[in-house]
């Protein structure tokens, strides 16, 4: 079987964090005997032809000189690059068209095309109008997020989805929300992402302090700035906390502001972007991942801290708290509620043996649920030869 990936986030290089739940399902792919071949946007530097992970990787070039291409990576990637550079939206319909046409090239003996985001489906779209392939299309979160802010945006993402195959979700309120848009509920199969197991907790030496650590990019929708309000609000009543933030983006300089205004300069520490495998590194030496996000899919980030035992304190958003119960596996509060972050900071802080309690539970979840990236490979597999059987009888 022959799958063609379509995506606008794939990891540049070996350490590269863009797109990674995408190479870790090639990955696992390839490795189960799939030929995968990715379409991904070139950044430059990027090799136009690679390898990575036993998947052949296609980078398009969509602007020159080549160098000026900024509109697919970065932190929150186009929508966050969009807002930053605004002369970006120049490069958008160049990008659309080269898509379509590196697609149609490599694409042109697969069985199947993948598109992840609702976007890409577009690209997808094109392709199945001109060589008959059929789709699948995977929503992601923030996708849809942008789908409901417009009229327009809405009617684009019905149409896309009303062409694809099958539609596939990383949880189950953005099933919901596909059947809600008209598309029979047997073309829509939950899906969530997967995470790299055995990531068992190496307990470091006892510390005096309460290491929280954040993961993700430095942007709006992470809702960073949440977290360090709340943090000001906990140092007046512990001082042994310290917080890790591992990322960049275009609100460090915000936060670090905001940092100075509430004199935590020696309370959060930024120590920039890491590789995928330094993460679970950086979870071992902390005691509570904190994600104050305002929207998101089912955040992989969420998934590595469970699976390695390490507890969360997260926004009570969908595809949180499908993976994760307040109390049991961590502590959830309302998105943009300071003070309840704060409240639920501090009950890890002063609670070490209930948080310990906590993240094996969400150990052990995360084993229950089987989202080992091999496991999760097998269901696209079985996706993929339901669509195929499908699209022979036709």
């Amino acid at each position: 079987m022959k799958v063609c990936m379509l995506t606008t986030s794939y990891p540049l290089s070996a350490g590269d964090v863009s797109g990674i739940f995408i190479f870790r399902l090639c990955r696992a792919l390839a490795a189960s005997n799939v030929q995968v071949d990715v379409i991904a946007p070139g950044n430059g530097g990027a090799l136009s032809e690679d390898e990575m992970g036993g998947a052949s990787v296609h980078r398009f070039c969509y602007f020159l000189p080549a160098r000026f291409q900024r509109l697919a990576y970065g932190p929150g990637g186009i929508p966050a690059n969009l807002k930053r550079s605004p002369w970006l939206f120049i490069q958008v319909p160049f990008f659309l068209v080269m898509f379509v046409i590196k697609s149609l090239r490599v694409a042109r003996e697969a069985d199947i095309i993948h598109a992840h985001w609702i976007y890409s489906g577009l690209v997808a779209s094109a392709v199945k109008l001109l060589r008959g392939t059929p789709f699948v299309v995977t929503l992601r979160g923030s996708d849809v997020l942008r789908s409901k802010k417009g009229r327009f945006s809405a009617l684009v993402s019905r149409w896309i989805l009303r062409r694809a195959a099958i539609i596939t979700t990383v949880n189950q309120d953005l099933k919901h929300w596909a059947i809600s848009q008209g598309i029979p509920s047997e073309r829509v199969v939950f899906i969530r992402n997967g995470v790299d197991l055995p990531l068992k907790r190496q307990h470091e030496e006892p510390n005096s302090q309460c290491r929280l650590l954040f993961v993700g990019s430095l942007v709006p929708g992470k809702g960073v700035h949440h977290l360090i309000e709340a943090l000001s609000q906990v140092v007046r009543e512990e001082k042994a906390v310290r917080l890790q933030v591992i990322g960049d983006g275009s609100e460090k300089k915000h936060l670090e502001r905001q940092i100075n205004r509430h004199g935590l300069n020696l309370v959060v520490e930024f120590v920039g972007v890491q590789s995928p495998d330094q993460i679970p590194h950086w979870m071992n030496k902390s005691d509570c991942l904190v994600l104050p996000s305002l929207w998101e899919g089912t955040p992989n980030v969420v998934l590595e801290a469970m699976s390695c035992g390490l507890p969360v304190v997260a926004s009570d958003l969908p595809g949180i708290r499908e993976v994760m119960r307040h109390g049991e596996h961590g502590l959830l509060s309302k998105p943009e509620d300071v003070h309840g972050l704060a409240q639920n900071l501090l009950t890890i802080v002063r609670n070490k043996g209930f948080r310990f309690q906590m993240g094996e539970r969400g150990r052990e979840e995360i084993i229950k649920m089987g989202l080992g990236w091999d496991q999760v490979a097998k269901r696209y597999q079985e996706v993929y030869t339901r669509l195929c059987v499908v699209s022979q009888a036709s």
